[in-house]
């Protein structure tokens, strides 16, 4: 957008999965950018009436109160999904 080859850029799945992603990338943090595997999960969500869903971003739909009660990490730590 910047150089002019682009008027806008459209992101929905990419976002799904990091809705901070165009923060990130801003900041020049596209390490930490969370990848989409473009499985379509979320796109088959949509289409049957369900609430969408995320195989990477397990938060979706609960950002502000995730039923697992997990809770920040501030600092080096070690984490582990099972």
């Amino acid at each position: 957008i910047a150089n002019g080859q682009a008027d806008i850029i459209c992101l929905c799945r990419p976002l799904i999965v990091d809705p901070d992603l165009p923060n990130k990338l801003q900041a020049g943090q596209a390490e930490d950018c969370c990848p989409c595997l473009y499985c379509n999960e979320c796109v088959g969500s949509i289409h049957s009436r369900s609430p969408i869903v995320c195989v990477v971003n397990p938060d979706l739909g609960y950002e502000g109160d995730h039923p697992y009660g997990f809770t920040a990490v501030s600092g080096k730590a070690t984490r582990v999904v099972v």
